[in-house]
């Protein structure tokens, strides 16, 4: 077993080992548990993928961009501040965590409601938050 970060190659860490141990090595079988926080126990399989798309079920396999962010801090915005992050504007950031964040960090840009609308990028110099990449339009 071996857990390693996105970029592992475990094909060549095999290769390596095998090398270590003066004796030649390789991977009859190699198969993935998980990717971050997705877990294999909870894939659905493509049998039941059609099962469900063919009951119109799609809300029971389909994620939301958020799912895949869950380790990134989180800035919620009023609606006006929302509306202007969705178009593209810097927003001065003055909540109590803005001093604890790093220069270049990424957060996960929240609505009112709590739908991610945006990643953005903080800039501690002038304590601004950048949207990086827009994903709700009004």
């Amino acid at each position: 077993r071996v857990v390693c970060s996105a970029g592992t190659y475990v094909r060549v860490l095999a290769e390596s080992v095998g090398e270590r141990l003066g004796t030649g090595a390789h991977l009859a079988a190699l198969r993935r548990t998980r990717a971050g926080t997705f877990r294999i126990d909870a894939s659905v399989t493509l049998d039941a993928l059609q099962q469900l798309v063919e009951a119109g079920a799609t809300t029971k396999f389909l994620l939301t961009p958020d799912a895949a962010l869950p380790l990134m801090p989180a800035v919620h915005l009023t609606d006006a501040e929302a509306r202007a992050m969705r178009h593209g504007m810097a927003l001065k950031i003055d909540d109590a965590t803005a001093t604890q964040r790093a220069d270049g960090e990424h957060v996960r840009v929240c609505d009112a409601a709590g739908n991610l609308i945006a990643v953005g990028v903080y800039e501690a110099e002038r304590e601004l938050l950048r949207p990086r990449v827009v994903l709700s339009a009004e």
